[in-house]
């Protein structure tokens, strides 16, 4: 067995970083902004209108959502905070379903310290049963996130595994499985939520350091090397590296 207290130490400060941050899910998929990112910008929640469809009333009513929520967006940035909120509300009257209204609605109250009213408005879209599938899935995702945040793990868990069933291809999903399975002390669960996520983006760097991590404090070192060689393809300059790679293979007990 080895022992890794330097390493562990270490690795388990940025995990919990991460968890306490609640680091936005992988870059490039704007429908994944948190209540910790930015806002989603309108229009990212519905198809585009065919040329029939562009004149119906149900489209010209997405249009006054849409242009509600910009109006929202461009408030916030001006740090008009409660005509941002009065916008998002006024979309969810028109549109209950409109997914940017709602997340950008309950990002705000997060940042505010209103975690009762965001977790209130992320149940309510959750309740909603014509809510789409992966709209419903991101919504799962962040009243997980917002749970986990107030160590409500084994429900934010629940969640995290309704997410997994929506949107089954969303890996940063398994990510925070694993962080909360760690944290709870299952480890051997921890490993295969995150290499469920591994498999969907094997060049992610935070994925990467919490399976060196997971695999070294779990004893399985030549996993560890291999994840931390990986690592050092995907982020060859991070200055952390050489100094980790030492310390796992040094404590490493033949």
């Amino acid at each position: 067995m080895m022992q890794l207290p330097p390493f562990a130490v270490g690795f388990q400060c940025r995990v919990a970083i991460l968890l306490i941050l609640l680091l936005a899910p992988c870059a490039g998929s704007p429908a994944d902004a948190s209540p910790a990112g930015d806002v989603v910008p309108a229009g990212l929640a519905s198809a585009p209108a065919t040329s029939s469809e562009a004149d119906t009333p149900s489209a010209a009513n997405e249009r006054r959502v849409e242009r509600h929520v910009e109006r929202a967006n461009a408030a916030l940035q001006a740090g008009r905070t409660q005509a941002a909120i009065d916008g998002y509300r006024e979309a969810l009257d028109l549109d209950s379903d409109y997914l940017p209204a709602r997340v950008n609605l309950a990002m705000l109250y997060s940042r505010q310290g209103e975690t009762e009213r965001s977790q209130a408005l992320l149940r309510e879209g959750l309740a909603n049963a014509d809510t789409p599938r992966r709209d419903r899935g991101h919504l799962a995702y962040l009243l997980a996130l917002s749970l986990a945040e107030q160590g409500e793990y084994e429900t934010a868990l629940d969640w995290l595994a309704r997410d997994a069933e929506w949107r089954p291809e969303h890996a940063r999903t398994f990510y925070n499985q694993a962080l909360l399975l760690d944290r709870l002390g299952r480890q051997a669960a921890a490993l295969d939520a995150l290499y469920r996520g591994l498999r969907l983006t094997p060049e992610s760097p935070d994925l990467l350091y919490a399976a060196v991590y997971l695999n070294a404090t779990q004893g399985h070192v030549s996993e560890a090397l291999a994840a931390m060689e990986a690592l050092r393809r995907v982020a060859p300059d991070d200055p952390q590296l050489g100094r980790l790679e030492h310390q796992l293979k040094g404590q490493a007990v033949p």
